[in-house]
């Protein structure tokens, strides 16, 4: 049983510009001044405060900074957290020069590796074998 409350009659008069008081929430990220994209619009740059919805579904706010993976994160009428810190994780660096000597001990590796498994195999067909015991 939900009870709706009935909205009293908007007053014919202007209202003040201001809505009325919602709760916010403010948004801090590690490393600071990241930005805040709702959707496809820039919102501003953390910290900042942003709007808890009353009701209805979570927003979904993303985090961007240059350098560092961007990150999503929801606010809804649920939120009770007055503050909300987020540490964003740094991209992986792409330096082609670490990359091509990583690719040659990559490689070798899977050399030892392959070899393995052709040692194994006259073991096994020896446990397959029922006369063998």
């Amino acid at each position: 049983g939900a009870g709706a409350q009935v909205a009293p009659e908007p007053d014919p008069e202007p209202a003040a510009p201001e809505p009325p008081p919602m709760r916010t929430i403010a948004i801090s990220s590690d490393p600071d001044g990241a930005e805040v994209w709702k959707g496809n619009a820039l919102i501003g740059n953390t910290p900042i405060d942003l709007p808890v919805p009353t009701e209805g579904d979570p927003v979904e706010y993303e985090l961007r900074y240059p350098g560092y993976q961007p990150k999503t994160f929801p606010i809804s009428s649920a939120t009770i957290a007055k503050k909300l810190s987020i540490k964003l994780t740094a991209e992986p660096k792409k330096a082609t020069r670490t990359t091509t000597t990583r690719a040659n001990t990559a490689s070798s590796m899977t050399e030892n590796t392959e070899q393995k498994p052709t040692r194994r195999t006259p073991v096994g067909v020896e446990v397959l074998d029922p006369w063998a015991h």
